[in-house]
């Protein structure tokens, strides 16, 4: 790998630890603002660590089975938001039924995991 390449993945970790703090400030104004908070604070750590080259893939695996398991617990709600017309998720800030916010919340979810996905296959080639 370049020089260049790994300047730019470096500032990469740092942008997405930058964007889950942003996204756990923004959680403030949220019904269930703790857990939100720490939820996006938590997944804001894994970047934040490889940032300075510190792998804890054992935490980036528990935190997936976690929220994996966090997750599944929203797929009902996902099939009453669909059996109710899929409304949308985005025309006003304050949902209009509780599936309207579970379902975003159930975005937010995947977007964590996702993330979390990425590191811990960052990690495992980083260790190799």
């Amino acid at each position: 790998m370049s020089k260049k390449h790994k300047i730019r993945n470096h500032w990469i970790n740092l942008f997405v630890a930058v964007l889950f703090l942003l996204m756990a400030i923004f959680q403030i104004n949220d019904p269930d603002p703790y857990l939100w908070i720490m939820i996006y604070a938590v997944v804001m750590l894994i970047p934040t660590l490889y940032y300075f080259r510190i792998y804890f893939i054992y935490l980036v695996v528990f935190l997936c089975i976690i929220l994996g398991i966090y997750w599944t617990s929203y797929i009902p709600e996902l099939g009453i938001w669909i059996d109710s017309g899929s409304p949308s998720l985005v025309t006003e800030m304050k949902a209009e039924s509780s599936s309207v916010e579970l379902v975003r919340e159930l975005g937010g979810l995947t977007i964590c995991l996702a993330c979390l996905i990425f590191y811990m296959l960052k990690i495992k080639s980083a260790k190799r």
